[in-house]
């Protein structure tokens, strides 16, 4: 009667095995539930005889129609007078669990309610040393393990009936939000700490696609239990990486993983989840908008297997909702005025575009880069930095070539904080900060990094000497034109690069060709100077060397004898022919 009341799972195990503790002379009782969902027979906290750090890990998985699938359906008792080795226990796979625990005489009695298979009551370790069940305790524990399970299963639906509440709740709050005026970045903060507590994730963000960047990245406003040194690079997708159509924004299909650490199925974009994060439970949906991925939601856990399919069905449903708040932020904003500096923009980013397209000549475009962007911002001066290829994101970058107002070659603690961000910075004074002045007159600058995927390459830095000069219309420009300037930087790169190694290859052509000939020319009748004279002036032609001179050693006197030599003067050759030189 007591047990009826309860309608929390918190305390209703903790009743129920201080209830049923008098009616046994054993040391341990407690519940093993069937999750159907999960595929899981789970240990339930408090368990009399076993610590909670160990039933914590007192589980088995039950895989469909396996023979523990077929072993639990068949709803039979299971009685045994040694768990370590019992062969139904090792079918269940229970075997480990009972060989760590040291279990001997044990019964796993059915909790069967409403014909439904809810788990085990288990009942073991008899006061004084193992011995037999006798008949009236295996009637007792049945009789319990009725009572037991019809009191559970009402519990459960009360809790399903309180979770689908809560779930309805907690969409419809999203919903409202989602239609209100409240603002894009308001709506998604406050939408992942509602789902975020809703599954209790101790992890949340959305990732909104960047169709400039090419790439999705994270709205910091979204960040829900993500420290800020993280930042926004831990996780990185970018459209035309090969592997994106695989990703949950490329295929459209949501992810859901119990075990990030030892799942092989996960992409390696989502693998920081579990390396730098330390989650173990993820699920991650698409934001669709007419067929259109405009990027993704991700909750995560710390605890193994901590959401199931319903929760992934509640949180694409959240999702669609979020994906038509972004859509309507996006329209809303395209006023005339907005539309007016689009075409600006696109004009602006049309020249830049040709001017870049038609040179691969790294200062040539480094002119390109810096003329445009004060045409095109009305600045009036700025300056362009770009670094050496393949430093490390921590480490002091080494200023390659310089273009602009720019006086030094040191990096300044601005720039250093930009670079290390990854993102546009704004100074509207200098007068009102710390921050130094790139050189005197400055009174408001723009400072955005030049990337190229994850790689950070050089800097764009435009100054002006009015306070507040740049607005968003400059922030636009200036952040297409460093995408452009990445892209044409790498482009023109990645083409040194290959003209370099084309030349090197044409030498080592060249240099096999003339060797091949000095062999083919060489026959077994020549005397040995005339041989090593014709090698000497193949080596010299094929390669840039301009002085060759070939010794041999003589066994007897274990001296080196010049024979012959090219590139040296013929009165000097002569006085070195005529000695010889100790090794």
């Amino acid at each position: 009667q007591s047990l009826g009341t309860i309608r929390d799972t918190q305390n209703l195990f903790a009743s129920l095995v201080e209830s049923i503790a008098p009616l046994f002379p054993v040391d341990i009782i407690g519940f093993l539930l069937y999750d159907e969902e999960k595929r899981a027979l789970e240990g339930k906290i408090p368990f009399r005889g076993l610590p909670p750090h160990f039933v914590e890990i007192y589980r088995a998985a039950v895989p469909e129609n396996s023979p523990a699938h077929e072993l639990i359906n068949g709803r039979q008792p299971v009685i045994t007078q040694a768990a370590a080795v019992d062969d139904t226990w090792r079918v269940i796979g229970l075997s480990d669990i009972a060989v760590a625990a040291s279990l001997r005489d044990n019964a796993l009695i059915p909790l069967i309610s409403s014909g439904r298979m809810l788990g085990y009551l288990q009942v073991g370790h008899h006061v004084g040393g193992a011995r037999q069940f006798l008949e009236d305790e295996l009637r007792l524990m049945n009789i319990v393990a009725s009572q037991a399970a019809a009191i559970i299963e009402n519990v459960l639906l009360v809790q399903q009936a309180r979770v689908r509440a809560q779930r309805a709740d907690a969409l419809r709050r999203i919903a409202s939000l989602s239609g209100s005026s409240a603002t894009l970045n308001e709506i998604l903060k406050y939408s992942v700490q509602e789902l975020a507590r809703l599954f209790h994730a101790d992890t949340g963000a959305i990732f909104l696609m960047d169709d400039a960047r090419g790439e999705l990245r994270l709205s910091r406003e979204s960040m829900y239990g993500i420290p800020e040194d993280v930042g926004a690079s831990f996780i990185q997708i970018f459209i035309d990486d090969p592997n994106y159509r695989y990703t949950v924004s490329g295929a459209q299909k949501p992810f859901l993983s119990g075990r990030l650490s030892t799942d092989r199925h996960v992409m390696p974009a989502y693998r920081p989840l579990a390396t730098l994060l330390r989650m173990e439970s993820a699920v991650v949906v698409p934001l669709v908008v007419r067929d259109r991925s405009i990027g993704e939601l991700m909750l995560a856990s710390s605890e193994a297997d901590h959401f199931n399919p319903d929760d992934l069905q509640v949180v694409s449903t959240a999702a669609g909702q979020l994906a038509t708040a972004v859509e309507s932020a996006g329209l809303l904003a395209q006023t005339d005025e907005s539309l007016r500096r689009r075409v600006e923009q696109l004009s602006a980013v049309t020249r830049v575009g040709r001017e870049l397209g038609s040179s691969l000549d790294i200062d040539h475009l480094l002119q390109v880069i810096h003329a445009e962007g004060l045409r095109a911002i009305h600045a009036d001066c700025a300056s362009i930095l770009l670094f050496e290829q393949g430093a490390a994101a921590g480490s002091d970058r080494r200023i390659l070539q310089t273009v602009g107002c720019e006086g030094g070659h040191v990096l300044t603690a601005l720039e250093k904080g930009v670079l290390q961000k990854g993102e546009l910075q704004i100074i509207d004074d200098f007068a009102q900060t710390r921050s130094a002045t790139p050189h005197e007159g400055v009174r408001s600058a723009i400072l955005a990094p030049i990337t190229f995927q994850s790689s950070t390459i050089g800097l764009i830095s435009i100054h002006s000497t009015q306070p507040g000069f740049f607005g968003q219309q400059a922030v636009e420009i200036v952040q297409t034109l460093s995408i452009q300037a990445g892209i044409a930087l790498s482009n023109a790169h990645r083409y040194q690069d290959e003209k370099q190694r084309s030349e090197v290859m044409r030498r080592r052509s060249d240099t096999l060709v003339r060797l091949a000939d000095v062999s083919y020319n060489l026959g077994f009748d020549q005397p040995l100077e005339q041989s090593l004279g014709m090698i000497a002036r193949g080596i010299r032609d094929s390669g840039s060397f301009r002085v060759v001179l070939i010794s041999v050693v003589e066994p007897e006197t274990g001296l080196l004898r010049r024979v012959t030599g090219v590139g040296i003067p013929q009165e000097t050759l002569n006085e070195i022919l005529s000695r010889k030189q100790p090794l």
